[in-house]
Parts: structure tokens; C-alpha cells; sequence
């Protein structure tokens, strides 16, 4: 038992990049169907996704998506997400760290307007959330 205790790996202590937090919070604040963090698709792991909605939510921190052989890899898997149905929206970290809430809004106002449009229904965004 000792030996299983010593050698255990501790639980990370947040799994989740800042900027993925702070998106998520501001999900939380709003009328957002249920989202999931971290969310794999065939051999992809999203930063979210609103399964209901197939709706995937990318944050693009400055370190893992400004290269030419990241960006390249990132085109390669929109691709292949769209082809599996999904859709796809993209925040830089820096619209995220400056207002969340923004893009928050924006997250449910692409949910609304996809699925009033699956519903043959106006695609017009209630005008609450301008």
C-alpha cells in the first residue's frame, strides 16, 4: 500500500489553459446550452463543444497557433471537423482576455441562429444579446 501511495501521480491542478477558463466562466453566465471542455472528436480534443448545436469553440493562444506549421495543422483540422459536420468558431487569446463575455454572447448567438435555421425559422438574433 505505501508503495501505491509514493508512486501515484497527483491530479493536475488545472487541466484547462487560462483563457479557457475565463470562456468558460462566461458560458456560465449566460443562457448557453450545456458545452463540454476538452471534448475529442475522432483523434481531435477540442477546446469545447456544444454537442446539441455541433458547435466546436477553439481559443488560439499566441503559443501553439502562430506558426506557419501550426496554423497549417489548424486549417487541416478545420477541414476535417467541417467534414464531419461541425461547426467551428476561433477566438484569439487576446479577444478572449478582453472581454469573454463578448465572445460569449457570440457563442449563443451562432447556437440561436443555427437552430432556428435547422427549425426553417428566420435567422434573425434576438436583439437582447447586441
Amino acid at each position: 500500500m505505501y508503495q501505491q501511495t509514493l508512486f501515484q501521480t497527483p491530479p493536475p491542478v488545472n487541466r484547462y489553459s487560462p483563457i479557457q477558463t475565463l470562456l468558460a466562466q462566461a458560458l456560465r453566465e449566460i443562457p448557453c446550452p450545456p458545452f463540454e471542455q476538452e471534448y475529442v472528436i475522432e483523434r481531435y480534443r477540442v477546446d469545447f463543444a456544444i454537442p446539441s448545436a455541433r458547435l466546436i469553440v477553439e481559443c488560439d493562444g499566441f503559443d501553439y497557433h502562430s506558426t506557419p506549421a501550426q496554423l497549417a495543422a489548424d486549417y487541416r483540422r478545420t477541414r476535417r471537423l467541417y467534414l464531419l459536420g461541425w461547426d467551428l468558431i476561433r477566438f484569439t487569446g487576446a479577444e478572449i482576455s478582453r472581454d469573454a463575455k463578448k465572445c460569449a454572447l457570440e457563442i449563443f448567438e451562432h447556437v440561436w441562429v443555427r437552430k432556428r435555421v435547422s427549425l426553417g425559422m428566420e435567422s434573425e438574433a434576438p436583439a437582447s444579446i447586441h
